[in-house]
């Protein structure tokens, strides 16, 4: 066990530099193998130079980049001291990196540290001398005591730099020996603060207790990677490190990384291909992240319209990204941060601030190699960042570039990844190439020359493919992918076709039948996993299978209005309809969605737009639900009030998503509550007092830093007031966690007369921004009493018949009321936002102010989106009830004791089990019909 060393140098707080967390995992495996240095060592001793080597790293990653242990062999002033552990207060030094090419002029060391010398003994004090004198103890010889080093234990490296030696005698110390010898460890300048460093014993305050042995790092304990003994005592490099004794040392190797390329056209498929390679992954016990490259200038796609880019999504910490993140999410049941998504725009803005900052010393900043250094650092930070319910290290990171081959704005990512085109690096680099085969109506030939041009844009690029993804409506024949692989200088097996399939689900199975996880296994050198209890992961092959299939199984359909501003951009709601699927599968249903433009239900204006108003309304009067989603403006906006009023007339089930909330809400004011003119401040400026139904948060204003990334954005908590609603049995459990996206809210000031008039809000979050001294805020606190109390005054005083009968709304809305109170012109100490709604004796009228298609899952569907497909299909009541479970993945958990092999086996397995599960739901089906029948 190596040393452990807790702190060296001082606790400067004005040492200018930087973390050495900072500077390590901006590098290359977390800087293994270079050489750091601290400024004071430089300015105190120029000539002898004082650094550590590293040699293994193992960083907590905060959102600091603070703590972290490291361990190095660590050379003082010329003198190589050995390998030691160093702990997290590091961090507080003023730490630099030395370059490469600088490395060998820096380690030079002509005149290193000599021995500093002090005397056997010295001389006794005046007092003791005098004592002496006086016969009043045993007399010494010569009146002098032995001198003896004391240093704390965890700085015994640097005893044999001290060497006792004979001086002439004299009266005192200061005529035997300068003073300035015990100083001479930190030079001529005393730092700001230091241990006492003084003659005789030495009282350093130690930070730990120094004889209990270190244990292993827990960082390290569960890492699979493979172990390098080094036990050679001659070794100069960090290829060869400098030891003296013999280590045992776990060298981190770099997260393993696949590039998805596109060629030809846009949307060939490239989210769906990496999200599949992915599930192959961890279905075999691999853990993955994603990374997804945007080539645009812009930060973030926050700004985006739909019709331009399709839907924005939102993650936990905020960011704001493209739709493709939200496949990798769906897909691999995983949650990524807005640094899983790179721009042009955050690249080129990054290296700007550095360059400002005089980072890069006054070179010119140039495309290659700042721009393409700046890539690869991000990459390999973000690709070794955790993503899953393990917290563990990623073992591959599969990287999309956005866009296709050739483009000008990828130009220099696609030059960042030739760096491991190189031998050295050829391991860690698979690229995988997704391109379409077209084929023309005229000719009804399948033509490859669009591939074959990608393919060579490709090459000239400056990369090779490994996999040759071949989108087409149908398969490909073998002698087609012979003169593909003729002209693409690929081998056969390298060609992998994927035809247009009737559900996304069953990509990764097609890929898995051509033996894809195998080449990748093999072409990245990828350590065996332990397959045992695989089937346990989510998502497995055994249910991706049984997924699939069930997806086209269903004969019941259930359709349902999806009135939206950006309907004819499919991509503008993307989750939405992939949740609203998720939710059909776990009901049985068959979906068919309608999009329906909100405007073509607003009140036509002239002849030409009445045949669209009225293919509208029939449209809406054929679905068995509504769902309005979010969206900004005020074009289409009575369209969408016009389909809630419907929706709640005609007991339609409705779901409100965001602005669908605030819309149903300004039409239930509007037509229940009688107040004229009620509508929101985003479409109206001119509404006053209780017309504004929906006002604007001034947090979140972004008038004067902009529009992007202002809004209240990313996870938030929502706590329900009350057990007797929907949502909360569906949820089953008080406190829910949702993403955010929106810069208006309902006004609290008018929810107690809505929930008084039977539009009861069950749900409230917080105000976020009040941080309270423990940590949590004010407004949290008061929300959560109120919350959790059972009873009010206005309760308290009725007798127990009144409150059995009329307890359970009452408490609700004296909730309601105390949390909305209104307190000199401003809403009181809880400062709630209004999160859900539910409509009192409606099948199913339910408003949220999040977003819950954002963590929709295809094991997991989210609660509002199934309680809609379940109220639409008749479902729900049997549900809530508990005599109905309709999801048929349930029968999945009585499989996760049967472990058939990984592959072929596990399909086969599957479509036994299809047939059980089918008898199963019948079954089910007939005793639901029995029971309410009888009922």
């Amino acid at each position: 066990m190596v040393p452990n060393i807790r702190y060296i140098g001082n606790y400067d707080i004005n040492a200018e530099g930087k973390f050495l967390w900072e500077i390590l995992c901006q590098l290359r495996n977390l800087g293994i193998g270079r050489i750091v240095t601290k400024n004071e060592w430089a300015r105190k001793w120029p000539k002898q130079p004082s650094y550590l080597k590293i040699v293994q790293a193992c960083p907590n990653m905060d959102r600091w980049l603070l703590r972290g242990k490291l361990w190095a062999n660590w050379t003082f002033r010329g003198i190589n001291l050995g390998l030691y552990e160093f702990a997290s207060d590091l961090a507080r030094s003023d730490w630099r990196l030395i370059h490469k090419h600088e490395e060998d002029e820096f380690v030079k060391c002509d005149n290193p540290m000599q021995p500093i010398e002090y005397p056997k003994t010295m001389p006794l004090p005046p007092y003791l001398r005098a004592v002496c004198e006086n016969g009043d103890i045993v007399k010494m010889d010569e009146k002098r005591i032995n001198l003896e080093l004391s240093l704390d234990p965890q700085f015994s490296m640097i005893k044999h730099l001290f060497k006792q030696v004979d001086i002439e005698h004299g009266n005192c110390i200061y005529a035997e020996t300068k003073p300035e010898i015990w100083l001479d460890l930190y030079g001529d300048e005393m730092p700001t603060k230091v241990e006492a460093w003084t003659v005789g014993p030495a009282e350093l305050r130690p930070h730990f207790d120094s004889s209990l042995p270190t244990p292993c790092p827990p960082e390290l304990e569960n890492m699979s990677f493979p172990e390098f003994k080094f036990n050679s005592p001659n070794l100069e490099s960090i290829s060869d490190v400098l030891v003296s004794n013999t280590l045992n040392a776990v060298m981190v190797e770099p997260v393993k990384m696949i590039l998805v390329t596109g060629g030809v056209i846009s949307g060939v498929g490239k989210g769906i291909i990496s999200s599949s390679l992915g599930v192959l992954l961890k279905a075999h016990g691999y853990r993955v992240s994603f990374i997804k490259i945007d080539p645009y200038i812009n930060i973030d796609a926050g700004t985006f319209s739909p019709f331009e880019h399709g839907e924005v999504f939102v993650l936990d910490d905020g960011g704001e990204v493209d739709l493709d993140l939200g496949n990798y999410e769906r897909f691999l049941n995983i949650r990524l941060t807005r640094d899983n998504n790179i721009t042009t725009g955050k690249i080129y803005q990054q290296v700007i601030e550095r360059e400002r900052r005089g980072d890069y010393l006054g070179k010119t900043v140039q495309t290659i190699p700042h721009i393409t250094s700046a890539i690869i650092e991000w990459v390999e930070r973000v690709a070794a960042i955790p993503v899953d319910a393990t917290n563990q290290r990623p073992e591959v990171c599969i990287i999309e570039l956005g866009g296709t081959i050739g483009d000008i704005e990828s130009m220099p990512f696609v030059a960042a990844f030739e760096k491991f085109q190189r031998p050295a690096f050829k391991d860690q680099l698979m690229t995988v190439h997704v391109s379409v085969i077209l084929e023309p109506k005229s000719t009804g030939e399948q033509k490859t020359k669009p591939m074959q041009n990608s393919m060579r844009n490709l090459r000239a690029s400056g990369l090779t493919p490994d996999l040759l993804v071949c989108r087409s409506e149908r398969p490909i024949n073998i002698a087609l992918r012979e003169k593909i692989a003729a002209f693409g200088m690929v081998e056969l097996e390298q060609i992998i076709c994927v035809h247009d399939v009737s559900n996304i689900y069953q990509v990764p199975l097609l890929l898995h039948k051509q033996n894809v996880l195998e080449m990748i296994v093999e072409r990245l050198k990828l350590t065996a996993v332990n397959t045992e209890g695989t089937l346990m992961l989510k998502p497995n092959l055994f249910q991706w299978t049984h997924l699939s299939n069930l997806c086209d199984s269903f004969q019941s359909e259930v359709r349902i209005a999806l009135v939206g501003k950006y309907v004819r951009i499919p991509d503008a709601y993307a989750s939405l309809n992939k949740a609203l699927r998720h939710s059909a599968i776990h009901a049985k249903r068959q979906l068919v969605i309608s999009y329906i433009h909100s405007e073509h239900l607003e009140e036509p204006h002239g002849s030409e737009h009445v045949s669209d108003y009225n293919c509208a309304w029939e449209t809406i009067k054929q679905c068995q639900g509504i769902v309005v989603p979010g969206g900004f403006g005020g074009r289409g906006i009575e369209g969408k009030i016009a389909a809630c009023k419907y929706a709640r007339e005609n007991n339609i089930p409705f779901l409100g998503i965001c602005l669908g909330m605030q819309c149903a809400a300004i039409e239930f004011a509007r037509s229940v509550c009688g107040i004229e003119g009620a509508n929101s401040t985003e479409f109206d400026k001119t509404v006053v007092g209780e017309q504004q139904i929906v006002i604007d948060m001034p947090e979140h204003k972004g008038d004067e830093k902009g529009m992007g990334g202002t809004m209240r954005l990313g996870l938030r908590d929502t706590l329900f007031l009350t057990e007797n609603c929907k949502l909360r049995k569906l949820y089953d459990t008080k406190k829910i966690s949702e993403r955010h996206r929106h810069r208006y809210e309902v006004n609290p000031r008018i929810v107690p007369k809505l929930s008084r008039a039977g539009l009861l809000f069950v749900g409230m979050g917080t105000n976020e921004d009040m941080v309270h001294v423990d940590g949590s805020t004010s407004s949290h606190s008061s929300l959560l009493k109120l919350a959790e109390s059972e009873t009010s005054k206005t309760v308290e005083e009725k007798n127990t018949e009144e409150v059995h009968a009329a307890s359970e709304r009452e408490i609700l809305l004296s909730k309601i009321e105390d949390l909305c109170a209104i307190e000199d012109d401003k809403i009181g100490v809880a400062s709630v936002r209004m999160e859900i709604f539910e409509l009192q004796g409606h099948p199913y009228f339910v408003g949220v102010q999040f977003h819950p298609e954002y963590l929709s899952h295809p094991l997991q569907p989210s609660p509002p989106l199934f309680g809609l497909i379940c109220a639409a299909s008749g479902q729900l009541e049997s549900f809530l009830r508990g005599s109905k479970v309709p999801s048929p993945m349930s029968v999945l958990k009585a499989a996760e004791n049967y472990s058939p092999n990984i592959g072929e086996n596990v399909i086969q397995a599957t479509h036994l089990y299809v047939n059980e599960i089918s008898t199963l739901d019948r079954n089910i089906d007939e005793a639901v019909l029995s029971s309410n029948s009888e009922c």
